[in-house]
């Protein structure tokens, strides 16, 4: 049985701060519950990530391989 492999997913904190400010937005508009299950649904998804990383191809253009160096993903 293969083992399954994890990866170690960086956030930015400029994105942290993003996904504050996000939260706060969407608070102000509905309620503060519907900022908060934004912010946990996208940690949610990056969290995953660290499982399904692999399944992604690994950038070939010059383009994705400056956006994306060594297979890491900072958001």
């Amino acid at each position: 049985m293969n083992a399954m492999q994890s990866y170690k997913v960086i956030v930015r904190e400029s994105a942290s701060a993003d996904l504050d400010s996000i939260a706060m937005y969407i608070a102000n508009i509905y309620r503060p519950e519907s900022g908060h299950k934004f912010v946990n649904k996208v940690l949610g998804q990056l969290a995953s990530l660290s499982f399904t990383a692999g399944i992604y191809n690994i950038a070939t253009m010059p383009r994705q391989k400056a956006l994306t160096p060594m297979r890491r993903h900072y958001l």
